[in-house]
């Protein structure tokens, strides 16, 4: 979490930067998503993930807010060949 605070205030720090696109891993993500939204950690599973989900975070007035929730849609029309 240390890590992932360091790399938020940093990308928070650059002028300019308004729209930041992070990737992480599901652990990460709901560790990061925790850290964000001032949950307890002991939470994280609250955050549903897979592969390519999105979350939609704004920064405002020094608070984080989700505003897209375990975004899926782009895989809607996703075709698999089995």
């Amino acid at each position: 979490m240390k890590r992932q605070q360091e790399a938020m205030q940093y990308m928070l720090s650059q002028k300019g930067e308004n729209t930041v696109l992070v990737c992480l891993h599901g652990r990460a993500l709901r560790i990061l998503l925790c850290h964000l939204t001032e949950m307890e950690v002991c939470q994280m599973d609250d955050f549903p993930h897979t592969n390519t989900a999105l979350y939609i975070v704004e920064y405002e007035n020094g608070k984080y807010n989700i505003v897209d929730h375990y975004n899926t849609k782009h895989l809607d029309d996703l075709e698999i060949d089995a």
